[in-house]
């Protein structure tokens, strides 16, 4: 009610204001929505976080493929052809003589990690991961020094409720010298 002098007024009905109930209303209907942007916002991060993951398991393989066939392609024989692991004969300086440092190997380790070292530095990891049952090497011979062709499959899955992400590669090495070992 307002006052004026000399005068009572009464409040009109839509002059009255907002009651508690109405601001208790809007005020739950409020926190509904800011609770469904929050949530919203962390399934958001949280898949963006398993691509992230994928994408780096990813991109670790193909680098690993790429490394991997280009050394086996400039290889002059296998020196070690098993399902997983392999060793080659990398002539780095062209001479035709095995030295040092020239015995590259390439293993998928217990623990899922693939590696890659040669006879003088210690093995690296080159990309982790693997699943292990999955990941394997491949060959056209039983002998390595007969072997022309490797074939290899890195499988990871970076994320247990995602699928397996699978990336393989057929080699010929060009420069095999067949029937000649070490």
């Amino acid at each position: 009610m307002t006052r004026w002098p000399g005068r009572v007024l009464v409040a009109s009905r839509d002059e009255r204001g907002v009651t508690l109930t109405e601001t208790a209303v809007a005020g739950l209907v409020g926190a509904v929505l800011v609770g469904m942007m929050i949530s919203w916002f962390g399934a958001i991060t949280a898949i963006d976080g398993q691509q992230r993951e994928d994408d780096l398991a990813m991109e670790g393989l193909r680098d690993a493929r790429a490394l991997l066939g280009r050394e086996l392609r400039s290889a002059q024989y296998l020196l070690v052809a098993d399902a997983d692991a392999l060793s080659m004969w990398l002539d780095e300086d062209r001479d035709g003589v095995f030295d040092d440092g020239e015995a590259v190997t390439w293993s998928i380790t217990g623990s899922g990690s693939l590696q890659r070292g040669t006879d003088l530095e210690t093995s690296r990891v080159i990309a982790s991961p693997l699943v292990v049952a999955s990941s394997g090497f491949t060959y056209d011979a039983s002998d390595p020094a007969l072997v022309t062709r490797v074939e290899f499959e890195f499988v990871v899955r970076p994320d247990p409720d995602s699928g397996d992400r699978h990336i393989g590669s057929q080699v010929l090495i060009r420069n095999s010298r067949l029937g000649e070992g070490p």
